[in-house]
């Protein structure tokens, strides 16, 4: 109950525990209705009418805050099972979720490593090679692996998620277009996503794990 339907609740009350008298001694002293009763019966029933406002009052004001207090209660216990429960999954599953981060880690490694000795003029095994067939090497080996990232990190969090969304769109955009301009630009969105996971992703799952443990 928020504080204007307390306020208003008080005021009607306050009104009819005015009003109501006054309309019984309108009753009693003008005579438009005739009225049972003299002075000492109208003052002993006012304060037996007043006594059972007040304390119907304070008996429900009572029960109320009593209500409140046990659902408020109810609240925070519930919360602070939900809290804990939510604690001990994460504790159970911090090894899956880093293995898995890893995994992504493993190929946008890989991939940057490709993108590198491209820069050179050189295949994945260091040696000089045909730029164009150093290119669809590159293809053949990210390309297949966008479904494999997104999956995989959807299973760490929304945040690594949401980096590897970031990732594979400009990917998509630029790994079939063989213009050196756009794998160049590639290559600076993984040396910069590779840094991202290391420093970021990966201290943060580790920050929280060491933080829940502690609790």
């Amino acid at each position: 109950m928020d504080k204007k339907t307390i306020v208003k609740f008080i005021v009607y009350i306050s009104l009819i525990a005015i009003l109501f008298p006054v309309i019984i001694n309108c009753l009693m002293f003008v005579n438009i209705f005739p009225v049972a009763g003299d002075e000492k019966t109208w003052i002993s029933s006012l304060g037996t009418f007043w006594g059972a406002i007040i304390g119907g009052v304070v008996s429900g004001t009572l029960t109320l805050i009593g209500v409140k207090i046990s659902v408020e209660g109810s609240f925070k216990g519930i919360r602070k099972t939900i809290e804990h429960q939510e604690k001990e999954n994460f504790k159970e599953n911090i090894g899956l979720k880093l293995n898995k981060l890893y995994s992504v880690k493993k190929v946008i490694y890989h991939l940057d490593r490709m993108l590198s000795s491209r820069s050179y003029g050189w295949n994945e095994n260091n040696i000089k090679d045909d730029p164009k067939k150093i290119d669809e090497a590159i293809v053949k080996y990210i390309v297949p692996k966008f479904n494999e990232l997104l999956e995989i990190s959807s299973s760490v969090d929304w945040e690594f998620y949401n980096e590897i969304k970031v990732f594979v769109d400009k990917a998509r955009k630029n790994i079939f277009s063989f213009e050196p301009d756009d794998l160049d630009e590639l290559k600076g969105v993984v040396d910069k996503l590779t840094e991202v996971i290391e420093y970021e992703h990966e201290n943060r799952l580790i920050e929280k794990f060491k933080k829940v443990s502690s609790i």
